[in-house]
């Protein structure tokens, strides 16, 4: 269904977070579909999709999407996180971002993973 398929590779929630959040810009000149999924991780248990479980739409040429959800009512600090983004085009650039309060405006630095960090994901057999 999807031809590309990347991760954020796993992330811990910052101490102090309020929010985690991820988005997505369409740079290409026609619209493209996705499906974003994130993922709980624990050590030594397997892995489990967060709600409201994979996003799937079709971006906008130009545009940007977006979805934050709050700690500790989603994300909870102490397991790891993985965002996972699938689409056609390489032209749908990620990036997740935390946030010390809930406007979007107090960016935490040092959490950001961006669009270069994610990491080709390779077809499982």
């Amino acid at each position: 269904m999807f031809a590309i398929t990347l991760s954020s590779g796993p992330f811990l929630v910052a101490p102090n977070a309020q929010s985690v959040d991820w988005v997505l810009i369409n740079d290409s000149a026609a619209p493209q579909p996705f499906r974003v999924s994130v993922y709980k991780w624990g050590v030594g248990v397997a892995k489990v999709l967060l709600g409201p479980g994979a996003i799937t739409d079709t971006l906008p040429a130009g545009m940007a999407f977006h979805n934050a959800n709050s700690v500790p009512s989603l994300f909870v600090p102490g397991f790891y996180y993985e965002v996972v983004v699938e689409t056609n085009s390489p032209h749908v650039l990620p990036n997740v971002n935390q946030w010390s309060s809930h406007g979007g405006t107090d960016f935490i630095p040092g959490t950001l993973i961006p669009a270069a960090a994610f990491v080709k994901r390779a077809e499982h057999p």
